[in-house]
This record gives C-alpha cells, sequence and structure tokens, in this order.
C-alpha cells in the first residue's frame, strides 16, 4: 500500500515551479483543442449532444494521448539518468582516486586552486561520492532521480481534461445566442490564467506570453468556426 503511494509522495514533495509550468501547459492545449472543436461544430450547427459527444471525445484521445507523450519522455529521461548514475557508480568502484580528482578538475576549471579544489572535492565526495559527482558533472540533483513517468502521465491527462472542460462548459451552460460569445470568453479567460502561470513559473514576460497564447487560441477557434459554416 505504501509502495503504491510512494510516487504520489514524491510528486507533491518534489513539485516546484517547472512542474506548475508543465501542468499549466498542458491544461491550454486542453482548452485549444476542445475549444477548436466545440466551436468549430456550433458554426456547423450541431446538436448539442453532438458538441458534448466529440468534446468528451476530444478530452480522452488528447488526453490520453499527451500523458502517454509525457510518459515516454519521462521513462527515456529517467531511463538516461539511471544509466549515468550506474556508469558513474562503476567508474568510482573501479578507480576512486581518477573520479576525485576529475571532480578536482572540475572546480579548477572554475577558478579554484587546485590545492583547495581537492580538498572541497574530498569533503563532498566524503558521505556519497556518486551524488557528489553526478550534481556537479552532469548537473543532476534530487529532483532529476525522482521522476516517477506514471505520475508525471497521470498528472498530464488531468491537466489537459480540465482545460478541456473550460470551452465544453461554456457551450453547453450558455444561452444559444451567446454560446459563441461565452464560451470564446472563457476560453481567452482562462488562456490569461495558464499565462499567468507559465509565465511566472518560467520567470518570463507574462504580457508575451499571453499575447502569443490568446493569439493560437482565437486563431484556432476563428479556423475552425469557418470551417463548420463551410460545411454546414
Amino acid at each position: 500500500m505504501w509502495a503504491f503511494l510512494q510516487p504520489v509522495s514524491d510528486f507533491v514533495r518534489h513539485f516546484d515551479a517547472e512542474e506548475l509550468r508543465r501542468l499549466a501547459m498542458n491544461a491550454a492545449d486542453g482548452i485549444v483543442a476542445t475549444a477548436g472543436i466545440v466551436q468549430g461544430l456550433n458554426a456547423a450547427d450541431q446538436v448539442d449532444s453532438v458538441l458534448s459527444t466529440a468534446a468528451l471525445l476530444s478530452l480522452l484521445a488528447g488526453g490520453i494521448a499527451a500523458a502517454s507523450v509525457m510518459y515516454y519522455e519521462a521513462s527515456w529521461e529517467r531511463d538516461a539518468i539511471v544509466a549515468a548514475v550506474e556508469q558513474e557508480r562503476a567508474q568510482h568502484a573501479a578507480n576512486p582516486d581518477l573520479e576525485l580528482s576529475e571532480l578536482a578538475s572540475l572546480y579548477v576549471a572554475r577558478g579554484v586552486d587546485p590545492e583547495l579544489a581537492r580538498q572541497v572535492a574530498a569533503q563532498l565526495s566524503a558521505r556519497d561520492p556518486v551524488t557528489a559527482h553526478i550534481r556537479e558533472e552532469l548537473g543532476l540533483d534530487e529532483d532529476d532521480l525522482a521522476i516517477h513517468p506514471v505520475m508525471m502521465g497521470i498528472t498530464t491527462f488531468f491537466a489537459f481534461a480540465v482545460g478541456s472542460l473550460v470551452p465544453l462548459a461554456g457551450i453547453l451552460l450558455a444561452p444559444p445566442e451567446w454560446d459563441v460569445l461565452v464560451t470564446f470568453a472563457m476560453v481567452l479567460g482562462a488562456l490569461v490564467l495558464t499565462s499567468i502561470l507559465v509565465a511566472r513559473a518560467g520567470h518570463t514576460s507574462v504580457w508575451r506570453t499571453a499575447v502569443r497564447t490568446l493569439l493560437i487560441g482565437a486563431g484556432a477557434m476563428l479556423l475552425s468556426m469557418g470551417g463548420g459554416e463551410l460545411l454546414s
């Protein structure tokens, strides 16, 4: 039971700005993808049952696709990290003095005195030389070693699904004469929110991120509506 919950515990413990950025981007993907579908079908004069069915299928198919891609990427990254760690472990077992010298040389390259660099390398390696080496040489830390592909896939699916619910709610809950405008407003408002989260988490410009995202979202809906009009 506790082993099953360990990935969840690790995910919560290591949740950071980068994870928030990733989930916000997944939600934005769900918003744009489903908004294009429901607005296009609505422009083609489809009934609510068709709209809701198409939106739910978009939610499921898009969410599963996004989750699968994330699982694949996270699995590949974790396998690469594990392989690098195992290689470092084998090298330390075969020749620890050489590995210590390599670690010291990293500090020398940064301008540290050779003798002091040797002392620093020795102190950092005293408890866990492999961890010290992969942190300094490969740039890996505890968060990199705690990747859980399954959890990343699951959270990706739910983030995409939450985003998909925004245009679906707008098109189904608004009065028929206002559903297009209400959905437009809800979608653009939700994209502004995700843009703020993405920009803040990534330390980038909120303005540029929001404008770019809004143009993509509005463009997707307008193109889909144009296609729906042609097919109606």
